[in-house]
């Protein structure tokens, strides 16, 4: 049989920690997931990428053009 799945590929950059302290949301859970694939799963560094800045375009692909506004000017969106 054919394996027809595509290779997983990760966006993660080692300088996008943020110290928030004792949060519900630990930031720091990026990195040791990082290293659990690196370390545990065997996953190559050629499949960790970083990211690069998205445009307002790049945004609107997955979101409405007024939600695209209110990130832009970071205005807390209506709910």
């Amino acid at each position: 049989m054919l394996n027809t799945m595509a290779e997983v590929h990760y966006v993660y950059h080692t300088g996008a920690g943020i110290d928030i302290g004792a949060h519900v949301f630990p930031t720091e859970k990026y990195a040791l997931l990082a290293q659990y694939l690196r370390d545990e799963l065997g996953v190559g560094d050629e499949r960790f990428h970083g990211w690069e800045a998205v445009t307002d375009e790049d945004v609107g692909r997955v979101h409405s053009p007024s939600y695209v506004e209110d990130l832009r000017l970071a205005r807390v969106a209506k709910r």
